[in-house]
């Protein structure tokens, strides 16, 4: 299942009120290699896994202490806070994207999915380090860009384009298949043993 689906399905479990959903939360957490939380409308974290310190490098003490959106890239904060506020109105985050700032400054791509309980004040959020996919998916553009560039300006022999052409598509199918390989990492990361039982 991907993050989408593990966070529908974990929000359905603990609305039906079923005694073994605090179980199969704590699994959800322990289990995952995503980053896992429990969020309160009011912004501050109330649980997160061990994959926010792995990733983030954070104690969960430190976590918890300030607002999530502390935690966020300046430049980030405005859309995040209106994704927040698309929750609190009972939507849905699906993949969205934003920047948080690792404890030695660094930025680091977390692609998030997510829902909220309005009525509980509670956020349950998977998130996603995505930080290698941006990356590729920011020198694809710019070999797309490089290459119309080329040709918009280009003087040259007609072979010296070819040349030019036949590198920068070898260099995309690259990049290309890099991130199918990323995509199909993604798609089975989460364990099938993390996935919450249907009740009988």
């Amino acid at each position: 299942a991907d993050a989408g689906e593990i966070v529908e399905a974990l929000v359905a479990h603990l609305e039906s009120g079923q005694r073994r959903a605090e179980q199969e939360l704590v699994r959800f957490f322990d289990l995952s290699v995503d980053l896992f939380c429990v969020a309160g409308l009011d912004g501050f974290f109330r649980r997160v896994n061990e994959n926010f310190n792995r990733v983030l490098g954070y104690a969960e003490s430190e976590l918890l202490a300030k607002q999530f959106v502390d935690f966020v890239h300046p430049d980030d904060r405005e859309a995040t806070l209106t994704e927040i506020s698309r929750l609190s109105r009972g939507e849905t985050t699906l993949r969205f994207r934003n920047r948080y700032l690792r404890v030695d400054g660094a930025a680091v791509w977390l692609e998030w999915n997510a829902r909220a309980v309005p009525d509980e004040g509670v956020i349950y959020a998977v998130a996603r380090d995505v930080t290698e996919r941006v990356r590729l998916e920011n020198d694809l553009a710019k070999s797309r860009r490089d290459v119309d560039d080329f040709m918009e300006n280009a003087n040259v022999p007609l072979h010296r384009v070819d040349e030019r052409l036949a590198r920068a598509e070898a260099e995309r199918d690259a990049l290309r298949r890099r991130l199918a390989d990323l995509e199909h990492d993604a798609r089975g990361q989460t364990p099938a043993s993390a996935t919450p039982e249907r009740a009988s």
